[in-house]
């Protein structure tokens, strides 16, 4: 059991000897569990203000999305030392809480209860897009060499182009907010409140199985 937070957690990332975690009490912890019995060596990383929404482990860095509208890339190797562990850079843009987040080739994707997706540069933080299209909160956000795809309160799946930030497509099917997506070259598979799991064939654009929990 890993206790210091004083209020909820809201989201974890993890790799082989840490636990990240962040909480409504806007703070992250790094938990080091290369130690064999506790209480573990943590580390408490301060600058949000506002609830931690989400995080990415990325290798020795950690990128956190918060409800302070921004988001934060940490340096956590090892080097620098547990206790002078830092911010690097601070990404300023959007204009509510950023509830979504990827990091991978250089850049970070964020999706946000104010409707959009950005794509920021991961060194210096300047937003290189925005993507608008959804109509409501974006809740989830996957994406690769090509495709950026997300899931929203609109109840829909955009997928856009990463290169260009272009709306590709949109899918229908979902009666309620998209809370989780994942995708791989040939299919989606969406979670939603509606209680449907759904998987769509990314060529087709189209549903090819529901699962409905409530039936």
């Amino acid at each position: 059991t890993f206790e210091g937070h004083t209020q909820g957690i809201t989201c974890v990332q993890f790799d082989n000897y840490r636990i990240v975690s962040g909480s409504s009490d806007k703070t992250i912890k790094v938990w080091n569990t290369r130690l064999d019995s506790p209480p573990w060596a943590t580390l408490t990383l301060r600058g949000h203000s506002g609830t931690v929404r989400c995080l990415h482990l990325n290798s020795n860095q950690l990128v956190s999305g918060s409800s302070d509208c921004t988001i934060k890339v940490w340096d956590l190797a090892e080097g620098v030392g547990w206790s002078r562990s830092r911010c690097l850079v601070t990404m300023v843009g959007h204009s509510h809480t950023v509830r979504c987040l990827q990091v991978g080739l250089g850049v970070v994707v964020s999706g946000s209860y104010d409707h959009t997706l950005k794509k920021w540069d991961l060194e210096t933080g300047e937003c290189k897009a925005t993507l608008c299209g959804h109509t409501a909160a974006v809740l989830s956000v996957q994406f690769d060499r090509g495709r950026i795809v997300s899931g929203s309160c609109d109840n829909t799946i955009k997928v856009w182009s990463f290169s260009t930030g272009d709306c590709l497509t949109s899918l229908f099917g979902h009666n309620n907010a998209v809370t989780c997506i994942h995708f791989d070259q040939r299919r989606i598979v969406s979670g939603s409140l509606d209680t449907q799991i759904r998987l769509w064939d990314i060529t087709t654009e189209r549903c090819i199985h529901t699962l409905d929990w409530a039936k």
